[in-house]
């Protein structure tokens, strides 16, 4: 669940399930949600831009590893 939340998190705030909220990110070690379905949508595209990452943390930066050849090479 995401919920639009205007402060901090702090301990003990808890979803209507009981489970401690935390912020919507990945943390390091845990799985990228929707990369599964990233893939074929990189393996379509004409054109891969890549904003806000060093490319250097995985497994979101091997992305760039599905696009065609023409894709990268215009």
């Amino acid at each position: 669940m995401v919920y639009d939340w205007q402060k901090d998190i702090a301990i003990g705030d808890t979803c209507e399930k009981g489970a401690q909220l935390r912020p919507h990110i990945v943390w390091f070690g845990e799985a990228v949600p929707k990369m599964d379905e990233a893939i074929p949508l990189v393996r379509q595209a004409d054109i891969f831009i890549v904003v806000g990452t060093s490319l250097v943390v995985y497994p979101a930066a091997g992305l760039v590893n599905y696009t065609s050849y023409e894709t990268l090479n215009g």
